[in-house]
């Protein structure tokens, strides 16, 4: 399980409160708030990434944040903007290495098979589409198989076929046990994905079972 409690979250000017989430495995949480509300923050600081400070309780997997015991291991982070991709590296040689990175016994074949990226899996980073690097994402959180996958805006770019497979890797990452977090603006992918919904609402992580994601942001928002 991952675990928060009672942890602040800083970054410059800016900070997070979280008073307690839990997310269990097999279970998706949805991220929602405005543009600038920390969403890209909060996934960061779960992965600490650099010059955000983090104080609380974190553990997944009982691993403490901030310590040497195999904490990181557990998340793959898809921040789905391609700076963090080797741009010269292929589609396949990428694959290979997140598979190797997270010692993975996913088969990359089976995962450019399922993710329908033979036709361009020799194709450099460079050279994709934006939806094909977002496809790319999430393969790379599906062949990873870390058991926590962060999934930051997963939707952006997809035509309505690629949507709907990532769509459906979300629910086949839930039914294989992961952890999943997804911000999206897309309320509807949040309904139909996520088993509750947490809502960044000023500096504070609101967590709330919902079945109408829109409905409870135009509530909080407007």
């Amino acid at each position: 399980m991952l675990l928060l409690e009672d942890v602040s979250i800083k970054r410059g000017g800016h900070s997070c409160h979280v008073e307690k989430l839990h997310l269990k495995p097999g279970t998706a949480l949805g991220l929602v708030g405005p543009n600038g509300s920390g969403k890209t923050t909060f996934m960061n600081a779960l992965v600490a990434a650099p010059g955000i400070r983090v104080c609380g309780k974190v553990e997944a997997d009982g691993a403490v944040y901030g310590s040497y015991s195999g904490y990181l291991a557990h998340f793959f982070y898809s921040a789905g903007t391609g700076r963090d991709l080797y741009r010269r590296l292929t589609v396949r040689e990428t694959l290979e290495l997140v598979r190797s990175a997270w010692k993975s016994h996913f088969n990359v074949d089976n995962t450019l098979q399922l993710f329908h990226m033979e036709a361009y899996s020799n194709k450099r980073v460079e050279a994709l589409s934006q939806g094909q690097e977002q496809i790319l994402y999430l393969s790379l959180a599906w062949i990873s198989d870390a058991p926590y996958v962060l999934l930051d805006e997963p939707m952006n770019a997809l035509d309505p076929i690629r949507s709907r497979l990532a769509c459906r890797i979300v629910l086949d990452l839930k039914r294989l046990g992961k952890g999943v977090i997804i911000s999206s603006h897309i309320m509807s992918d949040i309904d139909a994905l996520c088993d509750s919904v947490a809502f960044l609402v000023d500096g504070e992580l609101r967590l709330e079972e919902v079945t109408d994601s829109r409905e409870r942001y135009l509530q909080l928002y407007s």
